[in-house]
């Protein structure tokens, strides 16, 4: 009987740091799990208040809202959630806008901008693709004219917004090899 107690009480006491760790492996579990739910019920409440001020045209408020959402959303880690849907729909919706204002305004930088974060959040979607398209034709057009006008500075700073959309475009680079090389050429004859 001595020898099974000694052999019991010697598996009693090597399985005790087993036992022991357990509830630290279980309170991380438990830990992550709260964690993970107090994000979710924040990222409803963000979605709602960026529905809010979409629905309000507050486009500034709204877009940063959807950040914040998209921001838990990978926390959480869920991307196939309803609320994941939600906030890459809603986020893409407000960007696109925010392109549209822009490309009224002639800022084709912004319209860039905004364009490549959709693009960041989907990748596959077709109107900011379309729209890179767009940008990229409209800055080539843009470069010719400033060509024409022998602005060549602007044509080397509008060539290399264009070429990092669009680096396989080979019009791009040989305007702005052009156009360095005439701006080189002018500060050599200028000294």
């Amino acid at each position: 009987m001595t020898k099974a107690a000694s052999l019991t009480l010697g598996m009693i006491i090597l399985a005790g740091p087993m036992g022991w760790a357990q509830p630290v492996a279980t309170d991380a579990a438990i830990s992550e799990a709260v964690r993970r739910q107090a994000n979710t019920i924040l990222l409803r409440q963000k979605l709602a208040d960026a529905q809010v001020a979409q629905s309000r045209q507050d486009l500034p408020v709204a877009v940063k809202l959807y950040e914040d959402a998209y921001t838990l959303v990978e926390g959480i880690g869920d991307r196939v959630s309803p609320e994941a849907a939600t906030t890459v729909a809603g986020l893409t919706s407000v960007r696109l806008e925010l392109a549209r204002a822009a490309q009224k305004r002639d800022e084709l930088n912004e319209v860039r901008k905004q364009l490549t974060r959709v693009l960041k959040v989907d990748p596959k979607n077709k109107q900011a693709i379309a729209g890179i398209v767009e940008i990229v034709r409209l800055y080539e057009a843009e470069i010719g004219r400033l060509v024409a006008a022998g602005n060549d500075a602007r044509v080397v700073e509008l060539a290399g917004y264009a070429r990092k959309i669009d680096p396989n475009r080979t019009s791009l680079e040989e305007f702005e090899r052009e156009a360095r090389a005439r701006l080189d050429f002018a500060a050599t004859e200028a000294k």
